[in-house]
């Protein structure tokens, strides 16, 4: 839309204008095109920074890496094959530590699983 308001802009000034003047032009529009482009970029970021809470954040983050690892999930019947590895255990750590601390198990179990 933009290169057509420009276009039909400069074919009604190419007769009528100094040509300094239609350099001019040029310069504002694309200076207020980049203006609202990064205006709109910043209200973006804002908007869907503040969507999610940190911890949030990386529950989905942690819970689309499970999903790569394993894409079709299917319930599993009580007994040893249903056991979560240590390996598994000590991931979910490190990736919550900063948000646990020194919670304990309740906190983990209310608040991220």
């Amino acid at each position: 839309w933009v290169v057509l308001l420009l276009a039909s802009v400069l074919g009604v000034f190419d007769s009528r204008a100094h040509p300094a003047l239609l350099q001019c032009f040029v310069v504002v529009v694309v200076a207020a095109v980049g203006l609202i482009s990064i205006v709109a970029e910043l209200a973006k970021r804002r908007f869907f920074a503040s969507w999610f809470t940190p911890l949030e954040r990386r529950i989905h983050d942690f819970s689309k890496m499970l999903l790569t690892r394993n894409p079709h999930p299917k319930p599993a019947e009580r007994g040893p094959g249903r056991a979560v590895s240590v390996e598994l255990l000590m991931e979910l750590l490190h990736t919550f530590a900063d948000l646990v601390q020194d919670r304990t198990a309740y906190y983990l179990s209310s608040n991220i699983t």
